[in-house]
């Protein structure tokens, strides 16, 4: 069965409180003739914050209409409307949280499955060419020694 809201809330006009309405309906059981279209619920007794309404608290002919939902329910409630935006303040990054960002960075690499590709054959090659120049420059010092 749906509840309805009727009226203003003083607490919101005034603007210290916003309404929050946590059930829009309930589970009752009665005779077809007895089920009513809609409860309604006056939003003009909420003048302070803190103030709730309860499943309890609604106008239902009990002796009619059976509520299976928890009569300790919260049904509407006043909520402070205070709302604070806090000023963002954007402030460049210190050196040192850029080398530990940049740091982290190489580490999520490599723990992360992926080693750094070298290339083994431009190693092999540049070690290979360093061989072969000593072995020439020896040749070269021996031919000098001559």
């Amino acid at each position: 069965m749906p509840l309805k809201l009727i009226g203003e809330s003083p607490a919101e006009k005034s603007g210290v409180g916003l309404i929050l309405q946590t059930i829009n309906e309930i589970e009752v059981e009665s005779l077809p003739t007895d089920i009513p279209t809609q409860i309604e619920i006056d939003a003009t007794k909420l003048a302070e914050v803190g103030q709730t309404i309860h499943v309890k608290n609604l106008k239902i002919d009990r002796d009619k209409v059976d509520v299976k939902n928890d009569p300790e329910d919260v049904v509407v409630s006043v909520q402070i409307a205070e709302m604070k935006e806090e000023p963002v303040e954007k402030e460049a990054p210190s050196p040192e949280d850029v080398e530990a960002t940049a740091e982290k960075d190489k580490d999520e690499e490599t723990e992360g499955g992926e080693k750094p590709i070298e290339d083994k054959s431009s190693s092999r090659a540049q070690a290979e060419g360093k061989e072969s120049t000593d072995e020439s420059k020896g040749d070269q010092d021996s031919s000098e020694k001559k």
